[in-house]
């Protein structure tokens, strides 16, 4: 099998010639020892020695003085993704040094609280991946549609962490739908980065149709041209990390042995609408108006199915159009107004909310 990431290490020089600072290059060495280590989960005979030699010696050479406890984790993390070829006595004290003194920000947001808890894992220093934070995004019931990117981000890797990047899969029936619904989103923004940071992720939880969404992928490098670029490859690593990640884990779950590279294959016969049709569909969810809103859920519904994730937004919406009935009533008291009009509109989405819910949660 032969995937982009073999010109990797055939451009590691120009990445270490750019103009990145010590951090950048610091995180570009980590993400490239993580995705080193996928690649060879899907192809055992793919080592990478002196990629992974490379990346230990970066890591070990950078400064302590980024004023960010967190980089102290990207010193080892090229170390931890390696430790089943080599063992390397000053990076075992190192990981022991930062496990044990807990080096970390009290502040750490829930995601990169896992990823330390991860890496503990990784170094054998914790039995168990850790489990997903119910304080971040993860808990949340969000509406998708204002989700910025740090919301993305934090979402996708909470599932990286909390899976070995798609390792050691989990059930999580309800994010599965949420990330469906990034996929289609930033096929249509365009954004190769987080649609293949979604696809991966997609790919960390157990039983998803992950094909529409390889089709979609396939669909996005050719539209955009991404794979053909003549750009540096200092610019765009990290997304063609990412495409090579999700490539690995997509050959690992079809269970046959791929000869090529999926996202290579520009004349798939995979079907992508179902995907690309669902972000339209969602960008109803933006109206205020409660009777449009319930239309957008039924067209959802009559192309995606019942999604546990629809009632908890539909409580969400209610809620809010609660809080400004109660509002707009106090109003029309303080100004000693009587019209049965204003709260006309809250009256009949309550008696539409509980038809939907009776009909999502019978």
């Amino acid at each position: 099998m032969k995937f982009n990431f073999h010109r990797f290490s055939i451009d590691w020089d120009s990445l270490l010639d750019s103009d990145f600072s010590a951090q950048e290059r610091s995180k570009a060495v980590a993400e490239l020892s993580i995705a080193s280590r996928i690649v060879r989960d899907a192809l055992p005979e793919v080592v990478f020695p002196e990629l992974l030699k490379n990346s230990l010696d970066i890591a070990l050479q950078a400064s302590f003085q980024f004023g960010n406890s967190y980089v102290l984790y990207q010193r080892v993390i090229p170390y931890v993704f390696s430790r089943d070829i080599f063992c390397h006595a000053p990076s075992e004290a190192l990981v022991d040094a930062i496990c044990s003194l807990d080096l970390t920000s009290r502040e750490m947001p829930p995601h990169r609280r896992t990823e330390v808890d991860y890496i503990a894992w990784k170094a054998g220093r914790r039995e168990s991946l850790p489990t997903p934070f119910s304080c971040g995004v993860w808990g949340c019931t969000p509406r998708l549609f204002d989700f910025d990117r740090s919301s993305s981000y934090s979402l996708t890797h909470t599932l990286f962490y909390s899976t070995d990047f798609g390792g050691c899969p989990i059930q999580a029936n309800v994010q599965a739908e949420w990330l469906e619904i990034l996929m289609s989103r930033y096929y249509y923004e365009q954004d190769l980065d987080l649609f293949f940071e979604c696809l991966l992720a997609f790919l960390c939880i157990e039983g998803t149709d992950f094909e529409p969404a390889v089709a979609c992928g396939i669909k996005l490098l050719t539209e955009t041209g991404f794979l053909a670029s003549e750009e540096p490859f200092a610019t765009r690593y990290h997304t063609l990390l990412v495409v090579d990640m999700a490539a690995c884990r997509v050959a690992q779950r079809r269970g046959r042995n791929c000869l090529a590279n999926p996202f290579l294959n520009q004349a798939t016969d995979l079907d992508a609408s179902s995907l690309i049709e669902l972000w339209p569909v969602c960008l109803g969810f933006r109206t205020i108006n409660f009777r449009g809103y319930l239309d957008s859920v039924r067209r959802y519904e009559s192309k995606f199915g019942a999604h546990d994730g629809l009632a908890e937004q539909l409580i969400a919406r209610v809620s809010f159009l609660r809080f400004l009935a109660e509002r707009r009533q106090l109003f029309c008291e303080a100004r000693k107004q009587t019209s049965e009009s204003l709260l006309a509109f809250e009256i009949e989405a309550e008696a539409e909310l509980s038809t939907m819910l009776a009909q999502i949660r019978p």
